[in-house]
């Protein structure tokens, strides 16, 4: 190769003739050159060399010049090929002979005139982008082909993260000196999210065509700002031993090339330039952001990019061995992932003006998701996912159309497991010709189990349900120790409020009305009930609370709780009495015990003052503290129900599905209960837990009872 003097100017390789010019009298001595479109940074050239260098006759040439070549108004630091040629050596060097997944060659590197001759993959080889869009991997004609490019870039990824957190021979130290790809990166998917969001990104011209309609609540706007802080650091920034690992920064599926030509399958991965020291969770999530717009953008390609995107998560997941960093990887991943669609989207459209919008406002609301760590192990697991914090009406209905069909044997569903009575309801009104394929449906709600029945009564049921809701091990533990535990929580972490001296009401005595009540009273509130029901009512006074109506208390009440799974419990003329900066929140049902609807239209103004924590002006000019939008407080402001308590709920869904399916000639057309030994079969697998010893009944007093020594011990009606 040339040698140049020290005081020579690096040369421009801008075109071909210049190429071959500094290639003569080389190895690397060409018979033609040509200029490879793709990439905006650097230039990249095709050599067709005179005399085969190691076998092959072409290399590929990659020069780069101060300035980006698609962007000339953006520098680049010159050293960028320094940590590529570093990064491509020193990953490719520890890759097993048998690795599908490999890395071009490096033949020859001139830091001078910032040049490099690698290893050509082939003029045939196509970009994973291309690959999936020609059919490719289509599951119809090459399911094993999508599993294994989604397993091999799986372990790939994660045997790279695996080795540098350790930090061997300084590898985070040098690539953590690649500052520039770093604030790129952090500009691009933190930086620039809020202001794409909010019209005030510097690219506006140009994204208001698919954008100027789009509405994004403010307070989420500044949400998503102050996070952004955050994370840019975290993921870039923040220097810590242990967790940081070596990132490549750009593994995304258009740096992914494809050789299918042979008996074995190729994967080349280029372009590591921006390879840095960061957070595991960025290179997930620009890989998960960029396969998912091939799934929403691209008919042909997007079955098997979703057969990719869950196998590549399942195989990252599995090789990773720092398994107490799974919910920080999660939430990083879904970050990025979320950085990365916003900021792209509109740049780059993954379908029509709708499509972008829909894309934006979900991608946006995982920046604010309180639970995507579970997100990510359920997928992980292989199970897919339809949700996302802060769905409007219409994606929640799309979510749960999206579920009728999300098998791997692309069959419809055979079973409902229903909450609420949402999924019964779309089948039996808008897809009714699943109905013979179906077996039978559980319920988990109180009101979803209301509407079966009555459903029954009118004769529009058309499958056998099971009521899991009334089963004991479900109403008397989920709904009452549940609720006494969560409501609380959610009330607290959304307001802070001293709950001791207040007047808390609470509107039924149900188990949970009779869960939240005890929670208040625990706290040292004065706890007033309203009911229906005299039995309730009777109960509630019996146990020590005022009971009254909604109307004669609304105007003394500081924290109101709806727990009865009916509609218009608090309307407006209870709105307008009650006294200043009250809270009201619901844990019963849906969103129509509070009359929103009301508040919304005659409230004089909105304030957010937290992610779902409202205050509405009133006319009068007092104010209410709405929380979670009337929606279930303690998911919307915490976490729902401890683990345990959820865990005798599930049992029973589980074994009611396992009964509907293997024994249908027992379940008719109808709502059905558990019997009692599932009940009591529940309880029981749960007591050991609480290392509880159960007392075994005797012959005797087994005759003496006309009770059977293992069960059941109580009759049907049996109230516990």
């Amino acid at each position: 190769m040339p040698t140049p003097t020290p005081s020579s100017e690096p040369l421009s390789l801008t075109s071909a003739p210049a190429v071959e010019s500094y290639l003569s009298n080389t190895p690397f001595a060409g018979q033609s050159v040509t200029y490879l479109t793709g990439g905006t940074v650097n230039y990249l050239y095709r050599v067709h060399l005179l005399v085969p260098f190691e076998g092959s006759h072409t290399v590929i040439l990659k020069h780069a010049q101060h300035v980006t070549k698609d962007w000339q108004d953006t520098a680049w630091d010159l050293k960028r090929q320094v940590f590529e040629v570093e990064a491509m050596m020193r990953v490719r060097s520890r890759l097993p002979p048998s690795s599908i997944v490999t890395i071009p060659k490096i033949y020859h590197f001139d830091a001078h005139n910032y040049v490099i001759i690698m290893e050509d993959c082939g003029p045939d080889v196509v970009t994973l982008t291309e690959f999936l869009s020609s059919g490719g991997a289509a599951p119809s004609s090459g399911a094993e082909t999508a599993k294994t490019i989604g397993v091999a870039l799986g372990e790939f990824l994660a045997s790279i993260h695996e080795w540098s957190r350790s930090n061997p021979e300084g590898i985070l130290d040098l690539f953590d000196e690649n500052t520039q790809a770093k604030e790129a990166a952090a500009e691009f998917y933190y930086d620039r999210v809020a202001p794409t969001l909010d019209r005030s990104d510097k690219d506006w011209n140009e994204l208001s065509p698919l954008l100027s309609d789009l509405q994004v609540d403010q307070a989420k706007i500044q949400l998503i700002s102050t996070l952004a802080q955050e994370y840019r650091s975290k993921l870039f920034f923040d220097r810590v031993p242990g967790r940081d690992v070596f990132v490549m920064g750009d593994f995304w599926h258009a740096n992914i090339l494809v050789d299918s030509r042979g008996p074995n399958l190729r994967i080349f991965v280029l372009d590591w330039e921006v390879a840095k020291r960061g957070l595991p969770g960025s290179d997930v999530g620009l890989f998960c952001g960029g396969m998912n717009f091939l799934v929403r953008g691209d008919k042909i390609a997007s079955e098997a990019a979703t057969v990719i995107l869950q196998i590549f998560i399942e195989a990252y997941a599995r090789c990773i061995s720092n398994s107490g960093s799974g919910v920080s990887l999660a939430q990083d991943t879904l970050f990025h992932w979320g950085g990365y669609s916003v900021f792209w989207a509109p740049r780059y459209p993954p379908g029509d003006r709708e499509a972008v919008q829909a894309l934006l406002r979900k991608y946006s609301g995982l920046w604010c998701i309180s639970g995507a760590h579970i997100l990510y192990r359920i997928a992980a697991a292989g199970i897919p996912v339809f949700a996302w914090k802060n769905e409007t009406e219409e994606e929640f209905t799309q979510c749960i159309e999206q579920t009728l069909t999300a098998f791997s044997d692309e069959k419809p569903l055979n079973m409902i497991l229903d909450d609420g009575g949402d999924l019964i309801n779309m089948i039996q009104d808008k897809y009714p010709q699943y109905i013979p394929g179906i077996r039978g449906l559980t319920e988990e709600t109180t009101c979803g189990a209301h509407h079966l029945y009555r459903m029954f009564r009118e004769g529009k049921l058309k499958l056998p349900a099971i009521n899991v809701n009334d089963s004991v091990t479900k109403s008397k533990f989920d709904n009452y120790y549940g609720c006494r535990e969560s409501l609380v929580d959610g009330i607290k972490r959304a307001t802070d409020v001293m709950l001791a001296g207040k007047v808390a009401v609470v509107a039924g005595y149900g188990e949970v009305g009779k869960g939240s009540a005890e929670a208040l009273r625990a706290y040292g509130a004065r706890v007033v009930i309203t009911e229906i029901d005299p039995i309730n009512a009777l109960q509630a006074a019996m146990s020590g609370y005022e009971v009254t109506t909604m109307d004669e208390v609304a105007s003394r009440g500081n924290i109101f709780v709806t727990a009865t799974g009916s509609r218009d419990i608090i309307t407006g003329k209870h709105l307008v009495e009650m006294p200043e900066d009250a809270i009201v929140c619901n844990n019963g049902a849906f969103d129509i015990e509070v009359d929103v609807g009301w508040l919304k239209a005659n409230a004089k103004s909105v304030d957010n003052i937290k992610p779902q924590v409202d205050r509405y002006t009133m006319p009068s000019g007092r104010h209410i503290l709405l929380l979670a939008e009337g929606r279930l407080v303690n998911l919307g402001c915490a976490t729902g129900h401890p683990s345990f308590v959820m865990s005798c709920s599930f049992s029973n869904q589980v074994l009611a599905q396992i009964a509907l399916w293997t024994t249908p000639e027992k379940f008719p057309i109808g709502v059905h209960m558990l019997p009692k030994e599932i009940d009591e079969e529940v309880a029981r697998a749960h007591l050991p837990h609480l290392n509880v010893k159960l007392t075994t009944l005797t012959e005797s007093q087994s005759e003496y009872l006309g009770v059977p020594i293992g069960g059941p011990y109580k009759p049907p009606h049996y109230r516990y």
